[in-house]
């Protein structure tokens, strides 16, 4: 019986550690062209990640909270922004009370990482509308400026676009390039006196295969493992009366 009783102690183990890093189901990653991730927009910023932490929002799902310094901005009234040099961002999964909840398209960043972000309001701040796919970092390529993402490297106007290029698509959206602060103040191009931000377009619409209780431990785990310590003191109580 002692030998029952480890094997039931080695399983429940098991299951902690697996549950330590829960996997959560992710939606299919679609090659959103920019344009259309920039017509649903509500703003776009150029910005230095400088941190984040975890919680779990009203809705009960883990969520991120990325913190940056905005360098530059197009779309976002300086008044929304509040603070330039800690600007919340928040998208899904994280740490939460010992658990990972990884989602597979949520993008990543490193400290002190340059970056370029497509925001959209959310209901609990802003967020990336295409997670992964919204982030873009900067590289050179044959003498000119492209920013890339994560997915569909390959792809022009997808995964891979110009930086002239994407600023005539912000240009047409928001009225204004991404422009940089100076004394807190956004500096643009004239363009935005000439049209104002009211070139918008509808929302593209971002196929999803799981809703809100994807980001939610499933109850069947919690059902095995109070099944499983009932079979565990069931068995420790046969092995104490075999002793006695």
């Amino acid at each position: 019986m002692l030998v029952s009783f480890l094997r039931v102690f080695i399983l429940l183990k098991l299951v902690f550690f697996s549950l330590s890093s829960y996997a959560l189901k992710s939606k299919p990653i679609f090659p959103i062209a920019i344009k259309d991730q920039i017509s649903s927009a509500d703003g776009v910023i150029i910005a230095t990640f400088q941190g984040s932490s975890n919680t779990k929002n009203r809705e009960g799902n883990v969520t991120t909270v990325g913190s940056f310094f905005i360098e530059k901005v197009a779309g976002i009234p300086e008044k929304k922004i509040l603070n330039r040099y800690s600007f919340r961002v928040e998208y899904p999964g994280g740490d939460w009370q010992g658990i990972k909840y990884k989602v597979k398209e949520s993008p990543s960043f490193e400290e002190g990482e340059k970056v370029v972000l497509i925001l959209k309001k959310g209901k609990f701040g802003y967020e990336l509308p295409y997670q992964a796919l919204s982030k873009f970092n900067f590289k050179k390529r044959d003498g000119e400026l492209y920013i890339y993402s994560k997915y569909f490297k390959e792809k022009n106007g997808v995964g891979v676009i110009s930086w002239n290029e994407f600023n005539k698509i912000v240009e047409q959206h928001f009225g204004m390039r991404v422009g940089s602060y100076f004394n807190n103040k956004i500096n643009t191009s004239s363009s935005q006196l000439k049209h104002g931000k009211n070139n918008r377009h509808p929302a593209a619409v971002y196929q999803s295969e799981s809703d809100n209780s994807e980001y939610k431990v499933e109850t069947s785990w919690l059902v095995f493992i109070l099944g499983a310590l009932g079979g565990l003191f069931s068995l420790f109580g046969k092995y104490q009366e075999e002793q006695e």
